[in-house]
């Protein structure tokens, strides 16, 4: 039978969600550059720490970014609620986050991973500021008990950054690393693909951002050990992401999704998957329909292959589509669903990994 292709969904739509001067409430809005966002939410505010943010984003190759205002009473749970749609955005920063105190912190922090999680989304956190969090061990203790590695969908970056303040004259201002990185990440989807990590000396900052202070090699590698991520300065080579771990990416873990462009690829796949196969849920749960679904995941797969997205020297090697008998028994036929298996060799040594994708039928 004659199927639609699978399109691959946008990887780097950005959602920023905070207290803004102007522009609707509670309304995920988009916005595709700064001067846009200046436009509808009105210019920079010392009250509203993502306005900063969105700045860096579209500086460092941001395109597109969500613009939730949640008004003025302090960022929580419920703030997120307007958020909850899965293809709404791929990418979520929470600036604000990182201002509160350490019981609403937390509360926001696993709000937001469980989020991401239901809208197979990446969310980048933001750690309190160098007043709080001065050394490299106070972000390890920090870390330890944030809950964060409860989750592979998100990432941590530290130091802090520092940026000149317009509304201060050009004195230092201290901001959080998730629009930055964001924007990088956005760069990085564009000039590479979600397959290769964002880090490294082409991931380097263009906003004019520089870390709070400086780690050496010896921090650096203890720090990524534990799964969170350096941002450095080199000679000559400028600001740039230096690590690409989740917040699960701790070695003592030995997680599946230890690795950034990891788990993006695979929230990507399952994505694009979904979103491509909705006309499932009106056809008959029978061989034919599983041939269509093996072939179309197939050729998307092929795609990627072809890309370089996977490791193996022939696409046998890369990926490969189950969908029949062997996954969908004669219990899901009754429930009208079809379950499709897809294993994948990303980009680093590791055996396949598997996605179990289930979806209603007719």
């Amino acid at each position: 039978m004659p199927t639609p292709p699978i399109h691959g969904v946008p990887t780097s739509i950005t959602a920023f969600a905070d207290f803004f001067p102007q522009g609707p409430i509670n309304q995920p809005t988009p916005v595709a550059s700064f001067s846009q966002f200046l436009k509808v939410f009105g210019p920079l505010d010392t009250r509203s720490e993502a306005g900063f943010h969105i700045q860096q984003f579209f500086l460092n190759g941001g395109t597109a970014a969500l613009i939730l205002n949640t008004g003025a009473a302090p960022l929580s749970p419920a703030s997120l609620a307007p958020l909850k749609q899965p293809g709404l955005f791929s990418l979520l920063c929470l600036p604000s986050t990182a201002t509160l105190s350490a019981t609403p912190m937390l509360a926001v922090m696993q709000a937001a991973q469980i989020l991401c999680q239901a809208n197979r989304a990446f969310y980048l956190a933001d750690i309190p500021p160098s007043s709080v969090i001065a050394t490299p061990a106070a972000i390890e203790t920090w870390f330890s008990t944030s809950n964060l590695d409860l989750s592979s969908s998100s990432a941590v970056y530290y130091p802090r950054l520092t940026l000149p303040n317009p509304l201060a004259h050009g004195q230092p201002h201290e901001i959080g690393t998730s629009g930055t990185a964001a924007g990088i990440y956005a760069r990085m989807d564009a000039n590479r693909g979600i397959s290769h990590a964002p880090a490294g000396l082409e991931a380097t900052f263009l906003g004019g951002a520089t870390p709070v202070f400086a780690i050496d090699d010896t921090t650096n590698g203890h720090l990524n050990t534990l799964g969170i991520n350096a941002i450095r300065t080199f000679p000559g080579k400028g600001t740039v992401l230096w690590g690409s771990r989740t917040t699960r990416g701790a070695d003592t873990f030995a997680d599946e999704y230890k690795y950034v462009p990891v788990r993006r690829l695979a929230l990507f796949i399952e994505s694009s998957v979904i979103t491509s196969l909705l006309w499932t849920a009106v056809e008959p749960d029978t061989e034919t329909l599983w041939a269509a679904i093996r072939a179309t995941v197939s050729n998307f797969l092929l795609m990627l292959f072809r890309m370089g997205s996977f490791q193996g020297a022939m696409p046998s090697q890369a990926f490969f589509v189950k969908c029949d008998a062997s996954t969908t028994t004669q219990q899901d036929v009754f429930a009208n669903r079809v379950n499709i298996l897809i294993g994948f060799a990303p980009l680093r040594p590791a055996e396949f990994l598997i996605l179990k994708i289930t979806l209603p039928t007719g």
